[in-house]
């Protein structure tokens, strides 16, 4: 009685994720689901909650050393790795769909880099190299630390560049558990490459700053503060 109630609950659960439910469905119950497949015999809705009382989040989760994780009443061997593996599975696919990706807009380039650094809990600088028409060629790891143009030289850029004979590029770094704002040094930095750049015909279309689910994106914002103080400075002699 006890397991065909069990097979019910569960099949129950599919059919509303199936059915169109899954946006709605609540953190412990996607959890649940998850490991349906890995813990067959057991109530999954018990464990989902422990696990989130335990790391706070499915991002905490799945990020979460197996150690940790067997820590967990109902978490045993197959269900730990198979927790800290996805990461990595998600990583290598997404590594593979945007190859070659389109830069089509800003939004999407935003969106794009704060899938990048989920769950990257230091400051790291990401370098993505492009073709004559926008197309992604590589995401390299840059360095680890403070964004600074000691760490970030414009030959280090240039040699990655030529290296994937690329026509411009974009930089970006995060501020993990901070927000999405330059500080002086990122303008600065920013300012000193796009200029260093420039005089090897290296274009750097953007910079971006990412904290959370937010971006900042310093160049665009550069000019168009540029662009309002120009049109300040002609309106004000229009009228002198």
């Amino acid at each position: 009685m006890a397991e065909s109630l069990h097979k019910a609950h569960r099949e129950r659960m599919r059919q509303k994720y199936q059915n169109g439910g899954r946006d709605a469905m609540p953190d412990h119950e996607l959890l649940e689901l998850l490991l349906f497949s890995v813990i067959p015999r057991r109530n999954t809705n018990e464990i989902a909650h422990r696990l989130l009382a335990t790391f706070g989040s499915l991002d905490g989760v799945i990020h979460a050393t197996p150690e940790q994780l067997c820590q967990i009443e109902g978490i045993g061997r197959e269900a730990s790795f198979f927790l800290t593996e996805l990461p990595y599975f998600i990583y290598r696919a997404e590594a593979r769909k945007t190859k070659r990706m389109l830069i089509r807009s800003l939004e999407e380039l935003g969106h794009f880099l704060i899938s990048q650094f989920r769950g990257i809990e230091k400051e790291t600088v990401l370098l993505l190299t492009l073709d004559n028409a926008e197309r992604l060629l590589k995401l390299h790891k840059v360095c680890e630390g403070t964004v600074s143009s000691s760490a970030l030289s414009p030959r280090k850029i240039a040699e990655l560049a030529f290296e994937d004979r690329a026509a411009g590029v974009i930089l970006a770094h995060n501020h993990p558990g901070g927000v999405a704002e330059p500080s002086d040094e990122d303008v600065t930095t920013t300012r000193f490459l796009r200029r260093a750049l420039a005089m090897i015909d290296l274009p750097l279309d953007e910079h971006i700053i990412v904290a959370g689910d937010s971006y900042y994106p310093i160049i665009t914002e550069m000019d168009r503060q540029a662009a309002f103080r120009r049109q300040q400075a002609e309106e004000a002699e229009c009228f002198s």
